[in-house]
């Protein structure tokens, strides 16, 4: 093979960084768009301001016991059912 790795192995460990970063930063985001959405702040705000689906903000504010969870998915090439 004559293709130096060095630069897809930092590209991927950047990657997994910001997947890692994405995740600290959700239970923070989700609060604060609670309350947003406590202190008045219309949904289609909160989406424009967040970047996030107006179904991922209406599921963020429901109470927790309403909320979808989400489904375990199959892996590429794998059956379900």
């Amino acid at each position: 093979m004559d293709y130096d790795t060095t630069r897809l192995a930092q590209l991927g460990r950047r990657h997994q960084k910001l997947r890692d970063d994405l995740d600290a930063l959700r239970p923070d985001l989700a609060e604060e768009i609670r309350a947003a959405h406590a202190a008045g702040m219309a949904q289609v705000d909160i989406v424009k301001a967040t970047g996030y689906t107006r179904d991922q903000v209406r599921q963020i504010c429901l109470p927790p016991d309403q909320r979808r969870t989400r489904a375990r998915t199959a892996t590429p090439g794998q059956r379900t059912g």
